[in-house]
């Protein structure tokens, strides 16, 4: 599953890592190997891109995404980071 996020450079990027691969490691049902891999894609005039990539089964692979997204968005806003440029 691929994922493509955005940020502004107000963003660090360690931060915006750290709490991706807090949801990744929340959601039991991404698989271990091969690990995920989450790094800067491009890097624009207002900010850059995340890729994050993660591992699951076949089998209810929309419904992973949707929870993997929802679970990004909601960890993202606690600590106050807020996607988009």
């Amino acid at each position: 599953m691929d994922i493509e996020l955005k940020f502004g450079f107000g963003v660090s990027f360690d931060q915006a890592k750290a709490t991706i691969e807090k949801s990744i490691d929340s959601i039991e049902k991404f698989l271990k190997v091969p690990k995920h891999r989450i790094g800067v894609s491009s890097v624009e005039p207002d900010g850059y891109k995340l890729l994050v990539n993660v591992w699951g089964s076949a089998h209810g692979f929309q419904d992973l995404k949707l929870l993997f997204n929802q679970k990004i968005l909601e960890d993202l806003k606690q600590v106050g980071i807020k996607p988009g440029a």
